[in-house]
């Protein structure tokens, strides 16, 4: 089981109470040697529109193993365009990145410049949109997260804008990290996931808040895996900028991990190939060079030993605490503290981990979630990052239990 703990803010604040833990259920990794993928994600937010299917739409299920773009590539930025702000569904080719053999993408999806508060949801053209959500956003702030997605059989997905009263409008941008493929002459693309690992904090260094570029060393950690899932969290930045992360030696690409403002504490799951030495870089940087806190989680491996497949599902919300008709799998309420939640049933027996896509809302002070196997001892690190007055949401690799479960 999969255990979800609410505590305060990551690494260390106050306790916090949640009016809403939505998770959405997106891929499904399946124990090494299964043969066939299991990864699971999730995603939440508020419901959307559902769409009907069309000839070019995705199957509900899509096996394969990741394999990651040289580069971080941005496919898609809408200040570039005529039509700076969009509303409704934007449709972005992908074909020029990833590969027709490629059964799904993986995508750093962010927004900003938003008219009013909503959320994105990211879907394969064609396909019916889901009733869940991938990128909450609010004005005068950018939101950016980790999105997998299956894609057209034209290798295209559909991000929709969406809200409540107020129609949002907003900027939106899309990178390109990776895809999946079903090619399984792919030998190094299966994924482990593990138990979280803080291997990074500046707060216990001797420069407790950094600038411009910090190296990370895994090389104790990853041995011979090629890419690495990493959970990377900005803590009081004095200004705002944004995240850079990929390999160490390599050019720095021109694409972005983790945005944030003045004094907010973000975090943003990241998939990234490993330098050579073993060593990942992430760089801060803005308009004005920030500082901050930062903090790096390992959370999963791909290539090496005892990996697997990832299967990506159509989206599946099996967890809603706000009140109402879509409440589902805890009693509505504010939460606070452990949570266990049984994973759907679509999850296989011979599952070993899931990609969630967890979101925070309603907190009455800041905090942070912290997912892990249900009966695993908490891992001390964190997933989820709120705050009071923002619906916060973050894609993430989990361990699951023997019987399903996560807490």
């Amino acid at each position: 089981m999969t255990k979800i703990a609410f505590h305060g803010v990551a690494p260390v604040l106050a306790c916090g109470a949640l009016a809403v833990s939505s998770v959405v259920l997106l891929a499904q990794i399946a124990s090494a040697g299964t043969g066939g993928a299991t990864g699971v994600a999730a995603a939440s937010g508020s419901p959307s529109a559902t769409a009907s299917a069309s000839p070019s739409a995705s199957p509900s299920t899509q096996s394969g193993r990741y394999v990651a773009l040289d580069t971080p590539t941005r496919a898609f930025d809408s200040r570039s365009t005529s039509e700076r702000r969009r509303s409704g569904v934007t449709t972005v080719d992908l074909s020029q990145w990833v590969p027709a053999t490629a059964t799904a993408a993986v995508l750093n999806v962010t927004v900003t410049e938003a008219t009013a508060g909503g959320y994105a949801v990211v879907y394969a053209t064609g396909s019916g949109k889901p009733e869940t959500s991938n990128v909450n956003f609010q004005t005068g702030l950018t939101q950016a997260n980790e999105v997998i997605s299956m894609i057209s059989s034209d290798r295209r997905v559909d991000v929709s804008i969406d809200g409540g009263v107020a129609a949002p409008s907003a900027a939106l941008i899309v990178d390109v990290v990776g895809f999946l493929t079903a090619d399984e002459s792919v030998t190094a693309g299966q994924v482990k996931a593990i138990t979280p690992e803080r291997v990074f904090d500046s707060g216990k260094t001797d420069q407790p808040r950094r600038s411009g570029e910090t190296q990370v060393d895994l090389s104790a950690q990853v041995g011979d895996a090629t890419d690495v899932v990493l959970n990377v969290t900005v803590d009081a930045p004095d200004v705002g900028g944004h995240v850079v992360v990929y390999p160490t030696g390599s050019a720095k690409p021109a694409t972005s991990n983790v945005n944030f403002a003045k004094g907010q504490q973000q975090a943003n799951e990241v998939f990234t190939k490993v330098g050579s030495n073993g060593r990942v870089s992430l760089s801060l940087d803005g308009p004005t060079p920030p500082h901050a806190r930062l903090v790096v989680d390992l959370v999963a491996t791909v290539g090496g030993e005892a990996a697997a497949d990832v299967t990506v599902t159509s989206p599946r919300r099996f967890l809603d605490t706000r009140a109402g008709a879509g409440n589902v799998g805890a009693p509505p309420g504010r939460k606070s503290g452990p949570i266990t939640v049984s994973l759907p049933d679509s999850v296989p027996d011979g599952a070993s981990a899931v990609l969630l896509n967890v979101t925070a809302t309603g907190a009455d002070s800041p905090g942070f979630v912290t997912v892990y196997a249900a009966g695993a001892t908490n891992p001390g690190t964190s997933n989820v990052n709120f705050r009071v007055g923002a619906d916060q949401a973050n894609a993430v690799v989990a361990l699951i239990s023997s019987d399903r479960k996560v807490t």
